[in-house]
């Protein structure tokens, strides 16, 4: 029988699954709530009330923040890895590495649109379907025990996640591991993988759309200009495209990006800021070149490496030769980069999408949440992003104010 216990406050929840994965009984698990938000449930028959669920809860004791030392813009030196990346392709040549060590990497993989959870990777192959942002909570399940027993038998292991999920590992480890080295995501926000379905069944039904399990989708991808964002639907197993919805027209991506499907706790996020919980964070480098000159292409995508640790730097230190690396300043990082100074605001009309979500859908919900005039303001924010001269002139001019705020 399912209780109503609580392991930690609710509006404080990250979802982790440190809890779950702790438990020697089995009698917690991950459940959705209405709306698709996965909070921790216990089975009463089954526990034991050992107490073992909270002792490693971050909620409920956070873990120590490192502030970085060293602030990277990365690319790979592999045109070819680079372009098939998000961003300047790090988190590729650091898993690499590893795989070369002969060591497992953990990171978050879509089989398809309905199955995008965390896995364990021993090759190569595997490494590169981590590859691609997914704008969605990622099912972690009983991982952090797979990570528990590979390091218990000697193997060097890569965990890449949000920074919650990296303190839900650390805190289920309960000590550090030599043998472990951790990187959290910068991160936006997370949203339940239920108001992504929905968003696919509006926009992917149809007598030529594959069932859901041959169906991929790209949440955003590289164009001329830079990073487009939107729902890209891809037919497995050749990931031949399909259909393609820009932001700020898919409700699933517009409701993301604003912050109205975000877990309520991504809205008081204790990791949202410069100090960070992995030994290295990865994330797009935006604003490159705002406070000075840099050699690198940022439309091709350029990574942002923080080094936390000692052990992060160790890490990048090896597997650095596949880099190209261009040292920064943690001001420009944290200068265009939100989520590097603080929590992503919960928006004014939350509650409205919520409850129109529950009652009339997804589309619904983000027409009533949304004011049309902010519909016209996204939408001509995104194609004026597209108009590659402005955006360059407007670079040159951040840079030049820069400078003479400098000299």
């Amino acid at each position: 029988m399912i209780g109503t216990e609580t392991i930690c406050p609710r509006e404080q929840c990250t979802a982790c699954g440190a809890c779950a994965n702790v438990c020697g009984h089995d009698a917690i698990a991950m459940h959705e709530d209405e709306l698709g938000y996965w909070y921790p449930a216990i089975d009463v028959s089954r526990c034991v009330d050992c107490g073992l669920c909270k002792a490693v809860c971050p909620a409920l004791h956070p873990l120590e923040l490192h502030q970085p030392d060293k602030v990277y813009a990365a690319v790979c030196r592999d045109v070819q890895e680079r372009a098939s990346s998000s961003s300047g392709g790090a988190a590729s040549m650091l898993g690499r590495y590893v795989l070369e060590l002969g060591g497992v990497v953990y990171g978050c993989r879509q089989t398809n649109c309905r199955d995008i959870r965390h896995v364990r990777v021993t090759e190569q192959a595997g490494l590169d379907e981590l590859k691609g942002s997914k704008y969605v909570q990622s099912d972690v399940g009983l991982c952090y025990r797979s990570v528990k027993r590979d390091l218990q038998d000697g193997r060097r292991v890569l965990f890449v996640g949000t920074p919650c999920q990296v303190a839900g590992l650390k805190r289920f480890l309960r000590r550090e591991h030599e043998g472990l080295w951790t990187v959290d995501l910068v991160c936006h926000g997370v949203s339940p993988q239920k108001i992504l379905q929905a968003d696919i069944d509006l926009f992917a039904s149809g007598e030529k759309m594959p069932e859901k399990e041959r169906l991929y989708v790209d949440f955003r991808w590289k164009a001329g200009y830079g990073i487009r964002y939107g729902i890209r639907y891809r037919e497995l197993p050749e990931k031949r495209l399909l259909k393609s919805i820009s932001y700020p027209y898919d409700p699933y991506i517009t409701a993301f990006m604003t912050g109205l499907s975000s877990r309520e706790n991504c809205h008081r996020c204790v990791y949202a800021g410069s100090p960070r919980v992995g030994d290295l964070t990865i994330g797009d480098f935006w604003g490159l070149g705002a406070l000075e000159k840099t050699a690198m292409n940022a439309k091709k995508g350029v990574s942002l490496l923080l080094v936390n640790t000692a052990k992060g730097g160790d890490l990048l230190s090896r597997a650095g030769g596949g880099f190209v690396l261009e040292e920064r300043t943690l001001a420009e990082a944290v200068r265009g980069n939100a989520n590097l100074q603080r929590a992503s605001v919960r928006p004014r009309n939350k509650d409205v999408f919520k409850q129109i979500l529950k009652e009339k859908g997804l589309e619904a919900a983000c027409r009533a949440a949304i004011p049309l005039s902010r519909y016209v303001r996204l939408a001509v924010v995104e194609e004026l992003k597209r108009v590659s001269p402005l955006v360059a002139l407007f670079k040159r001019v951040r840079l030049l104010v820069n400078q003479c705020k400098q000299s």
